[in-house]
């Protein structure tokens, strides 16, 4: 039997792994949870007395290892778990077990295709097979398996779908999720795609677009200016705030047209305010935000 190793290899947090034979008689893949395409997908699997999800990634076999170890989302996710654990820090988002390596072949396709089966199947959505969610050029994927975090619900019938609902009763957890925030960047961590679809029932449950130091275009790697981390954590914060906070106020306003019931709670401020009121030890010049959407904004404001 092939004898696992922490992984990423090379510098820099690990996360072990996982021990239990997922192609075993005692497992039951019970649903697939979403596809997420590039990145792979999630999917529940039920093994007495424990209930997990599973995070699987598609790990191309021509990219360079030292590549793989930063950049691929399979192993930034083993890099973030891996530092959560080494700082004492896991319970700022799902606990993870470690990570499973499967080879694809026909125990691991029966298992897929019992899941599959459960699948709702719209009318006009060709049937996805459990071979099509398979196929990677190396025939092996890798995932981590972590804690199953129950959405949460209405106590009476909705006709909103389950994961708004979820994102809706979020708000109560908004206040520590900025604060566990605010924890994970002074971990050395930041997220770069922060949104309400990275938590479940208030826990952060996704860090496949996340980097951890050290890291070749963070302080000390020599490729980016060192205030780049810096300027990224402003970017969580911002995304926190647009696509947490506002997205949650601007459903009360145009879906359920109510205002009564505002978040107040304020991540970072928009770029649109800073010039109302300018205090003298916040005049610019600023330094720039990179992000992937191609907004022009400045660092306004400062991490924690």
């Amino acid at each position: 039997m092939l004898t696992l190793r922490p992984l990423p290899e090379g510098d820099g947090p690990k996360l072990e792994p996982f021990t239990h034979d997922l192609l075993g008689d005692d497992v039951e893949f019970i649903e697939i949870l979403g596809h997420n395409g590039i990145h792979g997908f999630t999917e529940t699997e039920e093994s007495e007395p424990e209930r997990y999800a599973w995070q699987y990634r598609k790990v191309p076999k021509h990219k360079a290892a030292e590549f793989e170890s930063h950049f691929i989302p399979f192993y930034q996710e083993c890099r973030v778990f891996g530092r959560l654990k080494e700082v004492n820090r896991e319970h700022l988002a799902v606990k993870a077990h470690g990570y499973v390596l499967l080879t694809v072949n026909q125990a691991l396709e029966v298992k897929m295709r019992n899941a599959l089966l459960k699948l709702p199947r719209e009318s006009k959505t060709p049937p996805k097979t459990a071979a099509s969610l398979l196929i990677t050029s190396s025939g092996v994927i890798k995932g981590i398996v972590k804690d199953w975090v129950e959405p949460a619900r209405y106590e009476y019938e909705s006709d909103i779908p389950l994961h708004k609902i979820d994102n809706i009763l979020c708000v109560s957890h908004f206040p520590r999720m900025l604060e566990e925030l605010h924890e994970i960047h002074r971990c050395g961590i930041v997220i770069r795609d922060m949104s309400i679809s990275q938590y479940v029932n208030g826990i952060l449950v996704d860090f496949s677009m996340a980097w951890t130091m050290p890291h070749p275009l963070g302080p000390g790697g020599g490729l980016e200016p060192s205030w780049t981390f810096q300027s990224i954590a402003a970017w969580d914060l911002y995304c926190f705030q647009t696509k947490v906070i506002d997205l949650w106020n601007d459903y009360l306003k145009h879906t359920l047209d109510t205002r009564n019931r505002e978040c107040q709670l304020r991540a970072y401020r928009h770029p649109n305010q800073y010039s109302l009121r300018s205090q003298p030890s916040r005049q610019g010049p600023f330094l720039p935000i990179p992000n992937d959407e191609d907004i022009d904004l400045d660092m306004i404001e400062l991490p924690r």
